[in-house]
């Protein structure tokens, strides 16, 4: 089944919700693709396929996509980009788990391998979570901003 993200109603809701956070993922995603692939009109319009979530804590960046490769350079770019400013103490973490899981879960993958308690903390999304990831971020107590319901198109892979 092929799924066209612009018409999934989410985007407007999406927009009213989103966190600093949430602006900091899709400002990651959105220089990703400027730098690696969107060289043409129809490769730019990929980024809606792919999704950046961000952990932050102080000085520490806490990263992942789900295909798209990052940098620490693009974290920061982003980061100030948005008005932040960088600071020599600052940390940037990219997750990156071999695997087709999803962005949030990736971190969610990482938290689990540090034994960080994971209740309450707060994650930036680039787009809303699909509905699995949902569940399994209400399981454990961390807070994002929207969710959807199109279906996923390939397996969902359960974080640990």
């Amino acid at each position: 089944m092929q799924v066209n993200r612009r018409d999934a109603d989410y985007h407007r809701e999406q927009l009213e919700r989103m966190t600093n956070a949430d602006r900091l993922a899709v400002a990651i995603l959105q220089i990703a693709y400027s730098g690696s692939r969107a060289q043409t009109p129809a490769s730019q319009r990929l980024i809606q396929m792919d999704c950046v979530a961000v952990y932050l804590s102080g000085s520490e960046f806490i990263v992942a996509s789900n295909t798209v490769n990052l940098t620490s350079e693009m974290v920061l770019r982003a980061w100030n980009t948005l008005g932040g400013r960088t600071t020599r103490g600052m940390t940037v973490n990219i997750v990156d788990v071999p695997t087709g899981m999803h962005a949030e879960m990736k971190i969610v993958s990482h938290f689990i391998q540090i034994h960080k308690d994971m209740q309450g903390l707060s994650l930036g999304v680039s787009k809303p979570c699909c509905a699995e990831c949902a569940v399994e971020l209400d399981r454990r107590g961390i807070v994002y901003s929207t969710t959807h319901s199109t279906p996923n198109r390939g397996e969902w892979i359960a974080p640990g």
